[in-house]
């Protein structure tokens, strides 16, 4: 898929096909290789910039921990995706990967205001409520993401708050 790039430098013409699978190739390696991700990101956001690409862009940063780098995308990512619950989704959790928990807090409670069912903006909400350890709100809140989407990645979380808290686990 590389190679797609190399090619054609200066843009995908009418071909948006390869450079749809060129981005899918990219946001596939995000976490298990940032780096080639990263390198193929960057080019694809010369030739035609998307918030999908900034998006990305940021959470390879995040991977990589280069957390001001990833912060450094938020502008030119806002310009494109505007004040969305996805926005504050990812600056909620840059923050939080900062350790910002409080900051974190808000940007997460600002997304679920604009999209209130995101069961993933609950479940980093509780974890940030773990970190700064108001449990008993990480409880409340894990249980109304388990509620919309009753994932593996949800119940461990739960059972992380649980054993927080010195419960049993159901």
């Amino acid at each position: 898929m590389y190679w797609i790039l190399k090619q054609n430098e200066k843009g995908y013409g009418d071909n948006l096909n390869d450079f749809e699978l060129e981005f899918e190739y990219a946001h596939s390696k995000i976490v298990s290789d940032p780096n080639s991700a990263l390198d193929i990101l960057i080019r694809m956001e010369k030739i035609q910039p998307t918030a999908d690409i900034y998006h990305d862009i940021i959470y390879c940063y995040c991977e990589k921990g280069e957390y001001n780098s990833a912060e450094e995308y938020f502008y030119k990512y806002y310009k494109l995706e505007g004040k969305t619950g996805r926005l504050y989704h990812d600056y909620g959790y840059v923050l939080y990967c900062k350790k910002q928990y409080e900051l974190a807090l808000k940007c997460f409670s600002k997304s679920l205001k604009l999209f209130p069912e995101s069961w993933r903006t609950l479940l980093n909400l509780s974890l940030c409520y773990i970190s700064i350890d108001k449990v008993e709100m990480a409880e409340e809140t894990v249980k109304k993401a388990y509620a919309i989407n009753k994932s593996i990645d949800i119940l461990i979380t739960y059972c992380i708050i649980l054993e927080r808290q010195n419960k049993d686990v159901p």
